[in-house]
């Protein structure tokens, strides 16, 4: 039977905060990577949920969440070199596969320490391990095409290893595969565990 929406959310919440979540009790020595999906549909009301989530008593007062937004990071780095206005209209010009080979070039994704990777390590260079920080990356969905969750989840694994990681997935994960958006069969196999 397939869980609510809210059904998982209830989930999540047990889970990190069980007392082994942040010591990775249970995993056979893996570093805590998780995946939580959830249905393309429900995009909207999984951000609400999300925001509801951050605000519960229990979870704010055993853990601290650093939440990080793909699209938002992505935008920022842009910004930052002034190539978001490059950007704009650069699909219509050359096309969608030339896009994605820019940005996968821009962003160094092929690379084991890429432009994603290192702002989320540089922003969590204060985490002590063991202090209740739980790392939330969201906004797949929205920067989906042009950045593909096995590039990340990959390259994090070897960076980000001082405490729990939750991919929040708008598609379907098994467990060992990931179906983007309902539509896309990802062949990648991820050292991930599901939320469940």
């Amino acid at each position: 039977m397939v869980k609510t929406l809210e059904e998982k959310i209830l989930i999540l919440k047990d889970r990190i905060l069980e007392d082994g979540f942040l010591r990775n009790e249970g995993l056979s020595n893996e570093v805590g990577y998780y995946i939580f999906d959830y249905q393309p549909q429900d995009e909207m009301k999984f951000r609400s949920e999300l925001r509801e989530f951050y605000q519960d008593s229990q979870v704010m007062k055993k853990l601290k969440i650093r939440e990080f937004n793909l699209y938002d990071i992505v935008l920022k780095y842009l910004d930052s070199f002034g190539y978001r206005d490059i950007v704009d209209g650069l699909e219509e010009k050359k096309g969608f596969a030339y896009l994605s080979k820019q940005f996968d070039n821009v962003l160094k994704m092929e690379e084991n320490h890429n432009e994603i990777v290192k702002y989320i390590e540089k922003e969590t260079r204060d985490v002590v391990k063991g202090d209740g920080t739980v790392i939330f990356i969201t906004g797949v969905g929205e920067i989906f095409p042009l950045l593909r969750a096995h590039n990340l989840l990959n390259t994090m694994h070897q960076i980000v290893n001082y405490c729990p990681v939750i991919l929040f997935f708008p598609g379907e994960y098994d467990g060992l595969h990931l179906k983007t958006l309902g539509k896309v069969e990802d062949n990648n196999y991820y050292r991930a565990f599901p939320i469940e």
